[in-house]
């Protein structure tokens, strides 16, 4: 696959070159941009070859999606850390109901009930915090989508 988006950015490479090359006379021609508003009074550049206004659209272009795979890369980078912290804990939690558990098998039967329901107690406390935090979290969420403009937000599909 590595090759084969090489071959295709060569190929991309080697197009672009023909273009410039056949058209050098149109591309060398020269402008000048104006910017016009209401209130301000009107701009104007100096004047610039074509070819130089399309190779800096390009490189404006390529550090906008730079910029936006960073943010992406950044956030789904966040991400697997929170989901890692989150299988940690789970972990650590599973590890002290089995060490609760081991303990419980290894005592006599007449003090099983009394372990058992602190054990159980221990579970469920972790439970509703675990809920309590998936609640605020949603209700953060949902918050966020209260406060969108009205243009920006959609109505779940039923």
């Amino acid at each position: 696959m590595r090759y084969v988006k090489v071959l295709l950015l060569a190929v991309f490479f080697f197009l672009s070159l023909v273009f410039l090359f056949q058209n050098q006379t149109v591309l060398n021609q020269k402008l000048t941009l104006q910017f016009n508003l209401l209130a301000i009074p009107n701009m104007t550049s100096i004047e610039l070859p074509f070819y130089y206004l399309i190779l800096a659209s390009f490189l404006a272009g390529c550090c906008i999606t730079l910029v936006l795979l960073l943010w992406d890369r950044m956030r789904l980078s966040a991400r697997i850390l929170n989901q890692t912290w989150r299988i940690s804990n789970l972990e650590s939690e599973n590890k002290k109901l089995i060490d609760s558990m081991e303990k419980l098998a290894a005592i006599e039967e007449e003090e099983r009930p009394g372990l058992f329901a602190r054990i159980k107690a221990q579970y469920i406390e972790a439970r509703e915090g675990r809920n309590r935090k998936l609640l605020g979290e949603q209700a953060a969420a949902e918050a966020k989508a209260d406060a969108m403009p009205a243009s920006s937000y959609e109505e779940p599909a039923k």
